[in-house]
C-alpha cells in the first residue's frame, strides 16, 4: 500500500489518499515485456553517432505519420520535429485551413534550413577541435619522450603549430630558432 501526499498552494488544499498496487492480468503484462524487448531491440539503431543532419522532407514524413524521431536527432531536428507533427494534428482536427498549415509550413522549413545550417558548422567546428586536440597531444607525449633538446624542441614547435592550426608557425619558428642559434656561435645543422 503507498500513500501519497499532494497539496495545492493556490486553494490551500492538502490531500492524502491510499492506492493499492493492483496485480496485472497476464496480457497487459506480456504486452508490457513485447514494447521492452522491442524498444530494446530497435534501441540498436540510435545507439550509434548519427553521420548525417536529417533533411526537411524525411523529418515531415516522421512527422506526417506520427513516428517518433530517433533520440540521437539533433535538437532542431526534434524542434522542427515537434512543431510539424503539432501542425499536422490542427489541420487534421480542422483548426486551421489548408493556406494557413502551408504558411505555417514555410516558416518552419525556413527556420529548419537557418538552424540546420548552423548545426552543422558547429559540428564541422567541433570535428576539427577535436582533430587538432589529437594531434597536439600525440605531439606532447612524443616531446615528453624525446631523446635529447633539439628533438625536444623541434617536437614543441611542430606542437605549438598543431594546438594553433597554424602550418606557418613551425616553419617561422625554426627560422627564427635558426638565425638565434647562428648569432650565439652554432652553425647550420648542429645541434643546439
Amino acid at each position: 500500500m503507498d500513500i501519497y501526499f499532494f497539496s495545492i498552494k493556490k486553494s490551500k488544499i492538502s490531500h492524502t489518499f491510499t492506492h493499492e498496487k493492483k496485480t496485472e492480468d497476464k496480457p497487459r503484462q506480456q504486452r508490457r515485456l513485447w514494447r521492452v524487448t522491442q524498444s530494446r531491440t530497435h534501441s540498436h539503431r540510435f545507439t550509434r553517432e548519427r553521420k548525417k543532419i536529417m533533411t526537411f522532407e524525411e523529418i515531415e514524413a516522421l512527422a506526417r505519420s506520427y513516428t517518433p524521431i530517433a533520440p540521437l536527432a539533433s535538437l532542431t531536428e526534434k524542434k522542427c520535429h515537434l512543431c510539424l507533427q503539432h501542425l499536422y494534428y490542427l489541420f487534421r482536427t480542422q483548426a486551421i485551413d489548408k493556406e494557413t498549415a502551408a504558411k505555417e509550413k514555410r516558416i518552419i522549413r525556413q527556420v529548419f534550413l537557418s538552424d540546420a545550417d548552423t548545426d552543422l558548422r558547429t559540428l564541422n567546428i567541433r570535428k576539427q577541435l577535436n582533430q587538432t586536440l589529437l594531434l597536439g597531444q600525440e605531439l606532447t607525449t612524443k616531446v615528453l619522450k624525446a631523446a635529447d633538446r633539439q628533438e625536444m624542441l623541434d617536437l614543441s614547435l611542430q606542437c605549438i603549430a598543431a594546438m594553433t592550426n597554424n602550418k606557418a608557425f613551425y616553419l617561422s619558428a625554426l627560422k627564427q630558432l635558426q638565425r638565434i642559434g647562428e648569432k650565439c656561435g652554432y652553425r647550420k645543422g648542429e645541434k643546439i
